[in-house]
């Protein structure tokens, strides 16, 4: 990293310690995609291969790969909670979305507007289960 980018990070991570936003700032500032790092970690940690898989996986979905039920859960859970942070109305662009896995969303709901407004208070409610300042 150069001073730049350095100076970022640490901005980020103190703001991270004092319970400021999420990950994501972090992410900004790293120069290695954070599903690497995170994959890098989960090896280091000797966690089971599908897991690294499915950790490296989870931005870039892929049916036919391993765990790719896991991945797909993953994958969904990442759009959602990213889509969130930049709008807490949650409209999720389908067409972003692997076909797959949009598939797969629609499928799991009657009536959108009644499963977002759930979504949203349990989104709403494990941050701040999770970010609760001490």
């Amino acid at each position: 990293m150069d001073g730049i980018e350095q100076a970022a990070f640490d901005t980020d991570m103190e703001q991270l310690r004092q319970g400021g936003r999420r990950g994501l700032l972090v992410a900004r500032s790293f120069p290695v995609r954070i599903d690497r790092i995170g994959a890098h970690l989960a090896t280091n940690w000797q966690l089971p291969l599908g897991l690294v898989d499915t950790i490296l996986r989870h931005h870039d979905y892929q049916p036919e790969a391993q765990n790719a039920d896991l991945t797909l859960i993953i994958y969904l859970s990442n759009i959602i909670v990213n889509t969130y942070d930049k709008d807490p109305e949650l409209n999720i662009d389908l067409s972003g979305m692997h076909k797959d896995a949009a598939k797969f969303m629609m499928s799991l709901v009657e009536d959108v507007s009644g499963w977002y407004d759930g979504l949203i208070e349990e989104i709403e409610g494990a941050y701040a289960f999770f970010l609760e300042a001490d």
